[in-house]
C-alpha cells in the first residue's frame, strides 16, 4: 500500500459487513524501521493506492544508496543523525521506508495450505504475499506470455495478458523456493481487434472469473459501443513468479484511486474510461535490490521495518506455517 509518502502494510482491513453509508477504514502499519517509533495509521480504505500503482523514488542519503535494507546497520546509522538537523532525520526515515517497500518487493510467502501431494513434492495454498501484494485463489493477475506457453508470437508480446488464478504450488523436493502458478490465460479485447492466436473464442460474461465480471459489467454501462469483451488463449497455463506482473484491479475501483472520483464520474459520463491496468508497475521491474525470495511469513519479510509491537492481523482463514 501507498499513501502519499507514507508506505505501509494494512494490518486490519474494512469489515466485510460494512454499514450502508459508513465510508470503509483500513490500519496501516507504516514501514522503515522499528527505532524510527512510528504509530499505525487509520486512512479511509479509498485513499490506499496499490503498492504498483507507486513507483518509489531513489534513496537520497549516500552512505544508504546501493544497499538492500538488511545491510543496513540501522542503529548505529541512526545514532549518527544528530538532534540539531531534524531534516536529515526526516530523510533518514523516507529512505529507510523505500529500502523496506524494496526488500517486501523482491520476496514472497505463501499461506493456507490446501493439500499436499505425491509425499510432499507439490504443495497447494489457497493463497500468496507476492511481494506488496496479497493474491489468492480466483483473482486475475497481469502477466507476461512466456515462449514455453506454446502460444503465437503475437500472443508474446501481449501488453495486457491476464491469468485467472486456480491453483498456487511449491514443489520443495525438486524445486525448492519456487512458487507456480496455474490457471487460464485471457486476452481483452475492444472493438474490431482480433485476438493474438487463432481460434481464440469469446467466453460470455457469465463464465468469466468474477473480476473480469465486474470489468464487463462496469464497461458495457459506461462504454457500450467498445464492445470490451475477452478471448480464452490457453487453458490450464503453468506460470512462474517472473511472468508475473501483478494483480489486475478493476477499473472502477482503481482508477478513482489515481484520477479522482470527481473525474472519474465525469469521464464515465462522456463515454470515457481510461486504461487503467497500464498504468501500474510491473512487480520485476520495480526490483532494485537483489532478489530475497521464499520466507516464512509475512512478518519475517517485513521483519524490524515494522513499528515495534506491531501484529499483522489476517482473518482466521489465512493460516501461516511459519508465523
Amino acid at each position: 500500500m501507498a499513501s502519499g509518502w507514507r508506505l505501509g502494510i494494512i494490518s486490519i482491513t474494512a469489515p466485510t459487513n460494512q454499514k450502508p453509508g459508513v465510508k470503509p477504514e483500513v490500519q496501516i502499519l507504516p514501514i522503515s524501521h522499528q527505532l524510527f517509533n512510528q504509530s499505525p495509521i487509520q486512512t479511509l480504505e479509498a485513499t490506499a493506492r496499490p503498492f504498483l500503482a507507486f513507483s518509489v523514488p531513489n534513496v537520497s542519503i549516500p552512505e544508504l544508496q546501493n544497499k538492500a535494507y538488511d545491510e543496513v546497520n540501522w542503529e548505529a546509522f541512526l545514532r549518527s543523525l544528530t538532534p540539531e538537523d531534524p531534516h536529515r532525520r526526516e530523510v533518514a526515515l523516507l529512505d529507510s521506508s523505500k529500502m523496506a517497500a524494496q526488500k517486501v518487493g523482491v520476496s514472497f510467502s505463501v499461506f493456507s495450505r490446501i493439500a499436499e501431494n505425491e509425499g510432499g513434492k507439490k504443495i497447494d495454498y489457497h493463497g500468496i504475499f507476492l511481494g506488496a501484494e496479497r493474491i489468492e485463489l480466483g483473482d486475475v493477475l497481469r502477466v507476461r506470455i512466456s515462449p514455453e506457453q506454446n502460444l503465437s508470437a503475437a500472443a508474446n508480446n501481449l501488453p495486457d495478458a491476464l491469468l485467472a488464478l486456480r491453483e498456487i504450488c511449491t514443489a520443495p523436493i525438486d524445486v525448492p523456493g519456487m512458487a507456480f502458478f496455474k490457471g487460464d490465460i485471457y486476452q481483452p479485447l475492444t472493438g474490431d481487434n482480433a485476438p493474438a492466436t487463432d481460434g481464440a473464442t469469446t467466453v460470455p460474461e457469465d463464465k468469466l472469473p468474477r473480476p473480469l465480471r465486474e470489468e464487463m459489467v462496469f464497461r458495457k454501462k459506461f462504454v457500450p459501443a467498445k464492445r470490451w469483451r475477452c478471448v480464452l488463449l490457453k487453458q490450464n497455463a503453468v506460470l512462474r513468479e517472473p511472468d508475473l506482473k501483478g494483480r489486475f484491479y478493476a477499473t472502477h475501483r482503481l482508477l478513482p484511486l489515481l484520477d479522482g472520483q470527481a473525474k472519474v464520474a465525469a469521464e464515465a459520463q462522456q463515454g470515457i474510461v481510461r486504461d487503467v491496468q497500464q498504468r501500474l508497475n510491473q512487480r520485476i521491474d520495480t526490483f532494485k535490490t537483489a532478489y530475497i525470495g521464499q520466507k516464512r511469513s509475512r512478518a519475517d519479510t517485513i521483519g524490524p521495518a515494522l513499528p515495534p509491537g506491531s501484529v499483522l492481523q489476517f482473518e482466521p482463514s489465512v493460516r501461516e506455517e511459519g508465523a
